[in-house]
């Protein structure tokens, strides 16, 4: 799941690397270890998932490294495979960032969406 990107402060290690990486390649083999590992994308997996209500759900995104922070009014875009057919979607936070720096998005069902 991708997420916005913002301006996160690299480390000494990675300004040293960063000439000598391919983004892309390094985000292909680093993903069969972790899908969460990116080079430079701001990435995020479900960890949690609460039933609202029969057509609403709430998913709990633990985001990586990449991922700086939010102001209120921005976005997230997930993107998910369905059928076959990668499909991208924008939803608001639907709860403050938390401590542990997750984030929460809620979902309803759309018919014909």
């Amino acid at each position: 799941m991708s997420l916005p990107r913002t301006a996160v402060e690299p480390s000494a290690l990675r300004r040293l690397l960063t000439p000598l990486i391919n983004p892309a390649v390094f985000d292909f083999w680093a993903s069969k270890i972790n899908p969460a590992w990116s080079w430079e994308r701001a990435l995020a997996r479900v960890v949690a998932r609460k039933q609202e209500a029969a057509d609403t759900v709430t998913l709990v995104l633990a985001p990586n490294a990449n991922c700086g922070g939010f102001q209120a009014g921005q976005h997230i875009n997930v993107t998910a495979e369905i059928n076959g057919r990668r499909t991208t979607r924008s939803y608001s936070l639907s709860d403050a960032p938390r401590a542990d720096g997750r984030l929460s998005i809620t979902l309803k069902l759309t018919e014909g969406a």
